[in-house]
């Protein structure tokens, strides 16, 4: 579901965003394109279809708290522009890893053995840090 315009700017970078980053806009209340824009300038955000897929699932699932924020998480993306990505993978994390070194994209998470592993690909991470700002290790 990749378009043209993406591939095509080269003044755009890419930025993979997994499941724990659609979260933290509620959980932390943060302005993710704000801070997006700010770290890293011009952007276009790409999501795996299983990191949508899990959001689904935490709809459903888990604690009350929780459901609640994944709920209105899958609702604030129905208001985004972003592009999803079909995953060959039903696993978000590794979805989000195999994409990111597909497409030589950012990824924003928190979630720390997925920091690891994209680190360990050289890929470039941004994370949340004092529950505040992003910034990018």
């Amino acid at each position: 579901m990749a378009s043209n315009r993406l591939w095509g700017n080269t003044n755009r970078k890419l930025v993979i965003l997994d499941t724990s980053a659609i979260m933290m806009v509620f959980e932390f209340f943060i302005d993710i394109e704000k801070e997006i824009e700010k770290l890293i300038g011009k952007y276009d955000l790409l999501i795996p279809s299983a990191v949508i897929n899990e959001l689904e699932l935490l709809s459903k699932n888990i604690s009350q708290t929780k459901r609640k924020k994944a709920k209105m998480a899958l609702k604030y993306l129905e208001n985004k522009e972003y592009t999803i990505i079909k995953s060959r993978e039903e696993n978000a994390d590794e979805s989000v890893l195999t994409n990111a070194i597909e497409y030589k994209s950012y990824v924003i998470t928190n979630d720390r053995p997925l920091i690891k592993k994209l680190k360990e690909e050289g890929i470039r991470v941004i994370s949340l840090r004092s529950n505040k700002k992003l910034f990018i290790e």
